[in-house]
């Protein structure tokens, strides 16, 4: 049938989905997947979640709000966002890993536009181009040290596993979450500071381009935040 689901693999990690299979028979639209979880937008715009339900799989409490209208389901290792037409936002899953999104409801209750994440936090970005973050403070969850950075201007975010970079407008950007993974650009900020063209991620590293071409990075240097066997010793931007 036309947007049928099956499933297969470990039950408790989404491979049985008996319990919802009267809903996965036809019009599934898309599919997303947690650690140990699944959730299947249909093409009415509903939810369908199933697998362990500390990862997501169990929506009972935001089914009502999950009925109609959802655009987009985002997750990290434990927990889904999902994004509906109008802009709001609803989660699920493991409270500290994104599914509790109470201490921002309002923030995100309208003009959401697009939403990132890291292994445990969520990152949505509004019209107004102001971000707002929550879930483990240790993967990206807590921004409130560069808050005021995040309030308008943002031009996009790149996210890995434990922290997010935001890139502004003015070709300035913004860190925070983990400082192994590159939370923390001390080290290389002078070099971008106005000049970041975009921003790339790997699991745990973060590699700007600048507007003159130069590749910056930082982060755990076994992610490869650490390039300097690779810089050219004579260019202005080696490090």
């Amino acid at each position: 049938m036309h947007g049928a689901v099956i499933t297969w693999g470990a039950d408790h990690s989404g491979g049985d989905s008996m319990a919802a299979r009267e809903h996965l028979q036809s019009d599934v639209q898309s599919l997303y997947s947690s650690d140990s979880a699944f959730a299947a937008v249909k093409l009415c715009g509903s939810v369908i979640a199933w697998g362990d339900s500390d990862c997501g799989g169990n929506i009972d409490h935001v089914g009502e709000k999950l009925s109609a209208d959802v655009q987009h389901v985002f997750s990290t290792g434990s927990a889904f966002a999902a994004l509906k037409t109008s802009g709001t936002v609803i989660t699920w899953g493991e409270e500290d890993s994104g599914g509790d999104s109470t201490a921002v409801q309002e923030q995100i209750a309208a003009g959401v536009q697009s939403i990132y994440s890291t292994t445990g936090a969520f990152a949505a970005m509004k019209t107004t181009v102001g971000v707002i973050v929550w879930g483990d403070p240790f993967r990206g969850g807590d921004s409130s040290t560069v808050h005021e950075h995040l309030i308008a201007d943002v031009m996009s975010i790149q996210p890995n596993d434990e922290a997010f970079a935001a890139l502004k407008t003015n070709g300035d950007f913004v860190v925070w979450g983990s400082s192994i993974s590159g939370g923390n650009p001390t080290a290389v900020a002078p070099k971008l500071v106005a000049r970041v063209q975009s921003i790339h991620s790997t699991t745990g590293a973060f590699a700007a381009i600048t507007k003159d071409g130069a590749i910056v990075t930082w982060g755990s240097p076994y992610c490869g935040g650490y390039s300097a066997p690779v810089q050219d010793p004579f260019a202005s931007d080696a490090l």
